[in-house]
């Protein structure tokens, strides 16, 4: 992950599941063992570490532990991939 990358102890971060420019989205472990999915607001890598952060330091706001929450964020990680996938190539077109 590019620009100010997260570092706590309460997520350790398995894979980037989402990412465009200002917007992340996780799949790893919490501090309990569980596997979570997480998510953040990038910021710019300079003075905006994004959001949310701890003390001056990026962190990942984790989604609840429960089972539904995992199959439906990656649905819609793939509708929004499938529909900028669509949007860039009509915008190639132009």
């Amino acid at each position: 992950m590019s620009k100010q990358t997260p570092n706590p102890a309460a997520f350790q971060k398995n894979s980037i599941v989402y990412e465009d420019e200002y917007f992340a989205v996780a799949y790893g472990m919490d501090s309990k063992g569980n596997k979570r999915m997480a998510m953040r607001w990038k910021g710019d890598g300079n003075t905006n570490m994004g959001y949310p952060k701890t003390f001056g330091n990026p962190q990942w706001f984790l989604l609840p532990e429960y089972d539904t929450w995992t199959p439906e964020i990656l649905k819609a990680v793939e509708r929004i991939a499938a529909t900028k996938m669509r949007l860039d190539d009509l915008e190639s077109k132009w």
